[in-house]
């Protein structure tokens, strides 16, 4: 017979974050895996005393809990010592293969991403071709959810990957016996024999590519203050700013001509006061360029050997519309050229010099300068760096590439309503969800007022962000007004917080529907 308020459980695929719903004294931690499944707790101490049940009817004694599953389930875990008590959750899935998700082309056309829903072995996997013939060495990265495989050609047209003998890190492994993977050609960058860095949208991983060794590298993008990713993993930087740091070397090989390539949409056409876009640069002392908004005007910061250290402002031209806008600004040897959506910009500063005085080590900054100075405020993406002057042709094939992915996504409905708190779960503070630094809580509303979009429902309850960029950020709670206006989007068309930590205390209630505050 069950008693008590129910708890609800959710576990989530990724091995490196937290479970979408937060459960308070979970000390024995949240695990998960496939039956069956060993697993192995340890105590806070010494002591032989504790007393350990695993939930499927199985005990054990000592300061070390060992138990194999061998069913599929959820579990409550507890371990005893006189008074004290300590819980646990485990979900064990029933036992499967491995399935690749998707395959995503490296920027150099000689690799391929095969991205798995697990950690998985590859010692006698087999990776072909159907149209290039077998793959080359095969590699895991970081974390062994994502297989690198090199091809025997450039991938230039549409061909399908046929994987075999993928095998899990279960107890008992799982073997993939054959799958099959569509694997596109990449439409943007247009030309990549001088990237050195690109990020579009779909995931957090920024591909770097070290031009000596052909080979590519992923980092992270990090989010400062109260930067975000949007429902379309565009970077929105209105009240923070990313950064990426590439091992501090983005600059290593721009000294003969570089190029940067975004694609920007301001909040404000007329920006109340000069923003930054994005640049490589600390302070006026030490800047490689620097991308800024002054009213409508772009404007372009840059430093040569011919110029001071500050560098030299070169108004670029004037945004003709809130966007989005495709840019690319360029620079060689005397050689100076930008464009807005594909077109020449008319660029008359005349700027002379090399880039050998460009300081390394210094990011590659989305929203602002390092450590936040000279904010802007509006959203990015489709990032490049180049090592290249940029063409009129190659601009206009960007634009157009990029645009055409823009165009390919789903709109997501925004709404903004005014509501009534009814219910509050404990926020969570930066210290709580350490290491991660991004962290949700859930709110129940009573719905007032529908000012923009369609809502059917007269409650509501609303994920808002409690930690950005581990700092703790401000949400209403008891005392404060209850009645707030709010914008909003479904949770479920926000893939980007899925795997984020959710503080949700609230009584279960499947009927309610959940969304996501993405208001400032």
């Amino acid at each position: 017979m069950l008693s008590g308020p129910p708890v609800r459980y959710s576990f989530d695929p990724g091995t490196d974050r937290f479970p979408d719903v937060f459960e308070s004294g979970a000390e024995l931690g949240r695990h998960r895996g496939e039956a069956p499944y060993a697993l192995r707790l340890r105590a806070p101490d010494d002591d032989d005393a504790w007393s350990w049940d695993f939930g499927d009817g199985a005990t054990a004694t000592g300061k070390t809990g060992k138990h194999t599953y061998p069913e599929a389930g959820i579990y409550a875990v507890t371990a005893r010592r006189g008074d004290a008590v300590l819980a646990g959750a485990v979900r064990v899935d029933p036992g499967g293969p491995p399935r690749p998700l998707r395959a995503t082309v490296g920027f150099n056309h000689h690799q391929v991403r095969v991205h798995f829903d697990e950690p998985v072995v590859i010692d006698d996997a087999r990776f072909h071709f159907e149209r290039l013939g077998p793959a080359g060495l095969a590699r895991l990265e970081p974390g062994s959810q994502i297989v690198v495989v090199r091809t025997p050609r450039p991938i230039d047209q549409a061909d399908t990957l046929v994987i075999e003998g993928v095998r899990d890190t279960a107890l008992e492994p799982n073997r993939l016996e054959r799958a099959r993977l569509r694997v596109e050609p990449h439409d943007w960058p247009s030309r990549l024999d001088a990237m050195t860095l690109a990020w579009s949208t779909g995931d957090r991983q920024v591909i770097i590519l070290d031009r000596e060794t052909g080979l590519e590298r992923s980092d992270e993008a990090v989010a400062h203050g109260r930067a975000r990713l949007d429902h379309h993993y565009r970077m929105d930087v209105s009240g923070g700013r990313f950064e990426i740091h590439g091992q501090s070397d983005l600059g290593k090989g721009l000294y003969d001509a570089f190029a940067l390539e975004l694609t920007l949409e301001p909040d404000r056409l007329e920006a109340a006061a000069p923003g930054v876009v994005a640049g490589m640069g600390q302070r006026d002392d030490r800047i490689n360029f620097l991308v800024l908004q002054e009213g409508s005007t772009l404007v372009l910061q840059l430093r040569t050997s011919d110029t001071p250290e500050s560098g030299v402002r070169i108004p670029l031209g004037q945004l003709n519309g809130p966007g989005p806008h495709h840019l690319i600004v360029t620079y060689a040897a005397g050689k100076l050229a930008a464009y807005l959506d594909g077109e020449p910009m008319a660029v008359e500063t005349p700027v002379t010099g090399t880039l050998q005085v460009w300081s390394d080590g210094l990011p590659l900054v989305i929203g602002a300068a390092r450590g936040g100075d000279r904010p802007w405020h509006g959203v990015v993406e489709g990032v490049a760096l180049y090592g290249h002057f940029v063409s009129p042709d190659e601009a206009r094939r960007n634009a157009v590439g990029y645009a055409e992915r823009r165009e390919q996504r789903n709109a997501v409905d925004a709404l903004r309503v005014v509501v009534r708190r009814r219910a509050l779960s404990r926020t969570p503070t930066p210290e709580e969800i350490t290491p991660y630094r991004e962290g949700l809580v859930v709110h129940e509303y009573d719905v007032l007022d529908v000012r923009r979009g369609e809502l059917g429902e007269d409650r509501i309850r609303v994920a808002h962000y409690a930690v950005q960029g581990g700092v703790a950020r401000g949400i209403a709670g008891p005392g404060i007004d209850p009645i707030v206006e709010l914008d909003l989007e479904s949770f479920d068309e926000n893939p980007q917080v899925q795997d984020i930590y959710q503080a949700d205390d609230l009584e279960l209630d499947l009927d309610v529907p959940l969304y996501l505050d993405v208001g400032p």
